[in-house]
């Protein structure tokens, strides 16, 4: 739980162990373990799209990169896949708020077909909010509520960040994503951000090496406003007596399932409109009832999980030269790049 709300990587006394023992504690979890990261304070919105297909469920069923997935628009900027029982396939969009309205616009166009087959079950453009529990216990409890509506609240009225060099801090957590476990000088090899994105190694990349100051201030500065550092243990990894429960609800009832998903600590994240939260939350058996109880009223759909795929923020689609985002591959040499903005050190 003090994962999900302290960055070991940073502040490791406040676990209680020195930084090697805790290291070593972090290398040791077994998988999966889930990168908690704010990308709304980076400028991303979300596009869902539902839609009960078994065609396109076929398709996307078995994909594991990035560059597999086929038959639908935009596949780089793709940030989940989701699969639902009943052939629901569920697609989420990180889009960065300058491609919003043509992405959007896109997208529509594309789903009109299903709409029109009455296959399309829900469409709306929302907002990823981390999950996270920093009362460290599990359970409903007065300070548990109290502590889960300010972190809500921070989070929703958070102003955007600011960086001098947003391409490095895309690639920070465009690795994080794919390697959560990382220590600050494992994230200056170029290795991690090619394998997270681009799918494949750079000759240049396994010899060279980011400047370590300015790894250790990007993300110190994230770390700083809880957009990266944090990470979440899936509660499968506890056992098999939970529960897992997806559904579309209801935004109304936005503070009642994040204070749900925080007392379990059952999800990395949630999506949220200004109509709709989506969730997938794991929950322990002995407080399925009573999450129930609070976010029943509220659902509108309910969904049954079967498989989920999540993939790292597509970095490879900024400039950092002109500082716009594409829909498709800037083309750039990573390693050159990198090299005439001076962040490459070639002594590890």
């Amino acid at each position: 739980m003090k994962l999900s709300c302290i960055d070991y990587r940073l502040e490791p006394e406040k676990f209680g162990l020195s930084r090697p023992a805790l290291y070593g504690l972090i290398r040791n979890l077994p998988e999966p373990v889930i990168h908690i990261r704010d990308i709304k304070a980076l400028g991303f919105k979300n596009i869902v799209v539902g839609i009960r297909s078994k065609e396109l469920w076929r398709r996307l069923i078995n994909v594991t990169m990035v560059k597999d997935i086929q038959g639908i628009p935009y596949p780089r900027l793709v940030g989940t896949l989701a699969f639902f029982l009943g052939s629901i396939v569920h697609i989420s969009y990180n889009v960065h708020k300058s491609l919003l309205n043509k992405v959007t616009k896109d997208v529509e166009e594309w789903i009109r077909k299903y709409e029109e087959r009455e296959e399309l079950e829900y469409f709306f453009t929302g907002e990823n909010i981390p999950v996270r529990n920093c009362v460290g216990y599990l359970g409903f409890s007065n300070e548990l509520e109290h502590s889960a509506r300010e972190e809500l609240h921070k989070l929703l009225n958070r102003k955007p960040y600011r960086s001098r060099m947003p391409f490095l801090d895309y690639i920070i957590v465009a690795a994080l994503d794919i390697f959560p476990k990382l220590t600050l000088r494992q994230l200056r090899s170029l290795v991690y951000a090619a394998r997270a994105r681009l799918e494949e190694k750079l000759d240049k990349a396994t010899t060279s090496m980011l400047k370590y100051k300015f790894i250790h201030r990007h993300y110190n500065a994230l770390s700083e406003k809880d957009i990266v550092g944090r990470m979440w243990v899936p509660r499968e990894l506890h056992g098999n007596c939970y529960e897992r429960l997806a559904f579309l609800a209801s935004s109304d009832c936005l503070e009642d399932v994040y204070i749900a998903a925080s007392a379990v600590l059952g999800a990395a994240n949630i999506v949220v409109s200004r109509s709709y939260v989506i969730a997938s939350i794991g929950i322990p058996r002995e407080y399925y009832k009573e999450i129930m109880s609070r976010v029943a009223g509220c659902v509108v759909k309910p969904l049954i999980s079967y498989k989920a795929r999540v993939f790292p923020l597509p970095f490879e689609l900024y400039d950092p030269v002109r500082r716009v985002w594409h829909t498709e591959p800037v083309g750039y040499d990573l390693y050159g790049l990198l090299r005439k903005f001076r962040l490459v050190d070639n002594t590890p």
